[in-house]
């Protein structure tokens, strides 16, 4: 009986793996070498989008404020708002934003990188608490500096497919180590 469960198991998991495929995302990386104030503050660094899902995938953006006031590491993907990457134009927009002023940056660039612009379409900022020519107050400071992007490269992602084929592995190990118990346990009796 128990034999029949298990063999209906593997089963259903060897029809499953064969069910799905894995699937190959595109990734575009940018290199940040911006600054902000008069060039007392940077904000410098990488991030990586999946161009097929139009999502963020990594982020390691640092923010150096005056006097390190308003310093802060940005390594969070999900803080980039989904759909800030789409082609309008010709720019990309790409804003990362959390609940701390601190840490608000927003990019648009050119499409394949260079200068930040700061009219017409948006403006290249970084939000801040503090600054000498700030007053105290929040402040929306002008980033000026380049985005670079990197050659875009394609990945494989892992599926469903993938998993499947884990857990039968593993669901297979487990059977024979059953059935090896159950025949010794035959033997000694």
């Amino acid at each position: 009986m128990r034999s029949n469960a298990i063999n209906s198991t593997l089963s259903a998991l060897v029809v499953l793996s064969m069910a799905t495929t894995a699937r190959a995302d595109t990734y575009v990386s940018y290199d940040v070498d911006t600054s902000y104030d008069g060039g007392l503050g940077t904000v410098t660094g990488s991030f990586t989008l999946d161009a097929t899902t139009n999502t963020s995938y990594a982020v390691d953006l640092s923010i150096v404020g005056v006097g390190g006031v308003n310093s802060a590491s940005d390594t969070d993907p999900t803080m980039f708002f989904p759909g800030t990457y789409a082609i309008n134009g010709g720019i990309i927009d790409a804003t990362y934003n959390t609940e701390n002023v601190g840490d608000q940056v927003f990019l648009t660039y050119p499409t394949g990188g260079g200068a930040l612009y700061n009219s017409g379409f948006g403006a290249s900022s970084v939000d801040s608490y503090f600054s000498p020519t700030c007053g105290g107050e929040v402040c929306a400071f002008p980033l000026s500096g380049t985005v670079s992007v990197g050659p875009p490269v394609t990945a494989a992602v892992p599926e469903p497919s993938t998993w499947a084929m884990i857990i039968l592995g593993f669901a297979g190990l487990g059977f024979m180590g059953y059935r090896r118990k159950d025949k010794m346990a035959l033997n000694a009796a």
